[in-house]
């Protein structure tokens, strides 16, 4: 018997992943940690995405980050 274990995938809501985003394209300030903590107080959801996971599919997705509030609110604006 192979002493490897295989990696079971976990998978979360499209809600959750879409709350990520917002928090995440909304707070260019926060670092990735931080922003996680935000969302597990507001959902109360314990298993959250990794750090690395986040960060991988915001680059997959081309996730937006403001440089400042000033930007947010122009691009806000301009919708």
């Amino acid at each position: 018997m192979s002493k490897t274990a295989e990696k079971s995938k976990v998978t979360y809501s499209d809600d959750l992943w879409e709350c990520i985003r917002a928090v995440y394209e909304a707070d260019g300030g926060s670092s990735v940690k931080r922003m996680l903590e935000i969302v597990q107080n507001t959902t109360q959801i314990d298993e959250l995405p990794s750090r690395q996971t986040v960060v991988a599919r915001a680059k997959r997705e081309n996730w937006q980050r403001p440089d400042s509030l000033q930007q947010l609110s122009t691009a806000k604006l301009q919708k």
